[in-house]
Order: C-alpha cells, then structure tokens, then sequence
C-alpha cells in the first residue's frame, strides 16, 4: 500500500511504515513542508503524540481496513476519526 504522510506524522512512523512493507513517502522529502519542523515537534510534544503510539494506533487502522485499502481506498486517520473514500475519488468538479 502506498501512504503519503502529512506534516503532523513523524518521518519516523513513515520509516515503520516502509519496514512493515509498506510505500511510504513524507510531505517533507518532497520540500513541500511549510510549517518549521521544531514547531511541528513542539505541537506534538505538547499534544502528547508519541510517535510509537500512532505506529500502534495506524497498525491496527490498517489491519482493521485491509480490505477497502486492497480494493483501491483512501483512508485519513485522525485520533477520533477515520474516514474512507473508495477510489476514485470525486468531486462536484470531475463528477
């Protein structure tokens, strides 16, 4: 599967991401970061992300969502939400 990280994930959960064999590439590789990242790392310690429980919290999303992700889905996983969207996506726009 392949998993596009925002800035809010750690490069970290992306490199877990890959060892599980997964495709996983972060906003930040891509220079495409506008947040400085000592402001992103200060939010998360204040929020208290630890980047070893959203590896937990996304293993379990992803073996829960296996199906939908194999079948062609975009998943956005937040800590009280996970939305699916089977692809493709639509919009008002190229419906």
């Amino acid at each position: 599967m392949k998993f596009l990280a925002d800035m809010g994930i750690s490069p970290r959960t992306v490199r877990f991401l890959c060892n599980l064999g997964h495709e996983a590439l972060h906003l930040h590789e891509q220079g495409l970061d506008q947040m400085a990242d000592s402001n992103i790392m200060g939010k998360a310690r204040n929020e208290g992300m630890r980047p070893e429980n959203v590896n937990r919290y996304l293993q379990r999303v992803i073996a829960e969502q296996e199906k939908s992700l194999t079948n062609g889905a975009i998943i956005s996983v937040t800590e009280g939400q996970i939305r699916i969207r089977a692809l493709p996506v639509r919009t008002t726009e190229n419906s």
